[in-house]
This record gives structure tokens, sequence and C-alpha cells, in this order.
């Protein structure tokens, strides 16, 4: 595969964007190859859930003197990153890789805010596009092209930390998990234990049409019993790059009688839960991966707005826009009604389990033809 070891510099900011880079880097099969991950901001978490030593960490974004002073002090092969709706960080290694004629490869996690990811804040200008975009499926290829990303640039991997979670889902240790958090939450096994997915919606200037504030207005008061009389445990999972104080603000505002959870995994938190409830949060398709029931509440959401996010409706997972459904719906939910999603129905792509390979593959391809060529790229 290749025509000598590469030195491979992995950065990443977003929870998306590191749950995958680091689920490669994990699982990585070219032993000869050097792996350089760098975190910022909300990666830095993961990487750490995770075991992986970057070569640099960063609390908040990077600066392009430190992204400069990085790739000096490490002068990586190839570059590889995850993507980002607001942050600079991986912007600023893309263009810096175009500047030093690096070969790079970045990596879209989610089926929304396909070109805003390599372009200057606020516009569309596909500034800081790299020489290759790695997506999930083909759906995620059609809204790159929608939003002007050259169809020559895409390439379609699956999602090495999906991978992982279907491979993982019989895993015995998921029931340890369950139970070591339901006793530290005082949630019996009678109970239904229900995971909200909080988010940043309110904060992303996404015009969606609604937010967690929508959310939470649309399902309060929440139901303290199943129509068969079960306890009905609410538990609530901060999004990573909220913060505390507004965090807390909005759940004592709006439901205080729900649980926070707290310093636990996704995976282990999800695990413990009967149910999952958000709006279109990952964490609702890692919860079908793992064989949980899910309800997505998108209530008034704009036409158009997430039209490419189509995998709730291909794995089955009732997506609520109506705000006239929910109540029913929930009810239905806590009761474990709502069928477990049909991961038979995930895109190809994504069942194949194929993504380090061709991930890697195209990093060796491409350092290897910047080689061959001795040419930057137009």
């Amino acid at each position: 595969m290749t025509e000598r070891n590469l030195k491979i510099m992995m950065v990443c900011h977003d929870t998306g964007s590191a749950n995958a880079i680091s689920a490669l880097a994990k699982n990585w099969e070219c032993s000869e190859d050097t792996l350089l991950p760098v975190s910022a901001g909300p990666a830095r978490e993961v990487f750490k859930r995770e075991k992986i030593l970057p070569v640099a960490s960063f609390s908040d974004d990077i600066k392009a003197s430190d992204a400069e002073s990085l790739l000096n002090a490490y002068c990586p092969d190839v570059i590889l990153t995850g993507t980002s709706l607001d942050a600079m960080t991986e912007r600023l290694f893309i263009r810096k890789a175009y500047e030093r004629d690096i070969f790079c490869l970045s990596f879209i996690d989610w089926w929304t805010n396909f070109g805003i990811r390599f372009s200057t804040p606020r516009t569309n200008d596909l500034y800081y596009l790299p020489d290759v975009v790695a997506v999930s499926d083909e759906t995620a290829m059609e809204g790159c092209i929608s939003e002007g990303i050259p169809e020559d640039r895409l390439l379609i991997t699956g999602n090495p930390y999906w991978e992982r979670l279907l491979a993982e889902k019989s895993d015995d240790n998921g029931e340890e998990a369950r139970t070591n958090i339901r006793k530290l939450l005082g949630v019996s096994e009678e109970d239904i234990f229900v995971l909200i997915i909080s988010g940043v919606i309110r904060h992303l200037n996404a015009s969606l049409g609604f937010d967690e504030k929508d959310f939470w207005r649309y399902i309060t008061p929440l139901p303290e019993e199943t129509k068969n009389g079960q306890r009905i445990r609410w538990v609530i999972k901060k999004h990573p790059r909220e913060s505390n104080q507004d965090f807390q603000e909005m759940v004592n505002e709006y439901a205080p009688e729900v649980s926070v959870i707290g310093n636990f995994s996704p995976t282990d938190a999800l695990l413990a839960a009967d149910c999952v409830f958000g709006t279109v949060s990952s964490m609702l398709l890692e919860a079908a991966l793992l064989k949980k029931r899910v309800v997505s509440l998108q209530p008034n959401v704009k036409k158009g707005k997430l039209q490419f996010l189509r995998i709730f409706q291909q794995l089955g997972i009732p997506t609520l826009t109506n705000e006239q459904e929910i109540r029913n719906i929930l009810n239905q939910l806590v009761s474990l009604e709502i069928p477990i999603p049909n991961i038979l129905n995930l895109p190809a792509p994504i069942r194949r389990g194929e993504s380090l390979c061709i991930i890697a593959d195209a990093l060796h391809s491409g350092k290897r033809q910047r080689n061959e060529n001795g040419e930057k790229r137009l």
C-alpha cells in the first residue's frame, strides 16, 4: 500500500470529528506510520477518554502561529482533519497544507452544513477546501455537491466511529456500564430511563426554525409514569460545547426535576438508557446503532434546512415536526412502544466497515501523487 512510511498529522476540534479520528488512530493498521494527533476544544476530552496522547492540545481554537509552529516542528507528510461549523482549527491546517503543498484530507461527520465547514465564516467561499473531502455515504456526497464542493474532491468512506459502535453493540461491557450508571443515578431496573440529548442550536445561528428552548417548551411538563404505571427517570446529557451556566439555567427554567448525567462517556450514557430523545444530535444515531429506541424532535423545522439528514427516516426513527404529534409519540417512547431502529437500513458504506482502509489508502495515494507530480495543485 505504501511507498514509504508516513507522518500523518491528525487535527480536530469538535466531538464528532474527534470520535471519528480517534477511532482511526486506535485501529491504524500500518504500524510503521507515525501518527501526530492534535486536539483543540471539545476534542481534548475525546482524546483523553480514548487514551490518545496528542503531540499538542489546546483548550480553544488553535491560532495560525500555533499551526505554523506545529508544522515546522513535525513536518508531516500528509494532514488529516475533522471539520467544524464555526471553529477555525481545521480550516487553518487545511490552508497551511495548501500553502506548503501537503496533501490534506478532511472528514465530514454529519449530514448538514457542508460548504461552510470549508469557508470563511458567514460565507460559502470554499476558501479552505482540502484535496479530498471524506463523507459517510452517497447522501452526504449529494449534500456536498449541492453546496459547491466539486465531485472530484469527494470520497465516500463510511464513518470509523459508527463502525466501532456497530462492532461493540453486543459487548458484555455494555451491560456492566448500564448497571453501574443506573446504580449511581439511583435508577432501578424497573424504572424507564429516558436520556435527553442537549444541544447548542440556539448558539449557532443555524436558522432551523427551532432550538433547544423550543424542544423543552413542547415536551414539558414531563410525565412521571408510563401509562402502565412504571416510574420514568428523565436524565439529560449536556452538549460538549454548552457552558455549565447556560446549560444549568436552561434546565432550571424548563425541567428542574431531571437528573444531569455527569462524567460518563457518551457511549456508556446511551447504554444505560432505555430510550433516547433529542433534536438532531449525532448521539441519536449512535443510540440507534446501540439498538436503543430513539425519537428526534424538530418542531416547525424550516423547509429544506435538513434535507440531507435522512438517516433518521432510513432507520425508522420517528422525526416529529408537528407539535400536535409530540405528546402522543412521547408517551409511546417512554412506554417502549416505539420500534428499535432498523440498522439493516444503514447506508452500505457505513455497514461495510471499510473506512480505515479507504482513508489510509487515500492518504498514502495522495502523498505518492504529490511526489510523482512535483507540482502544486491548482
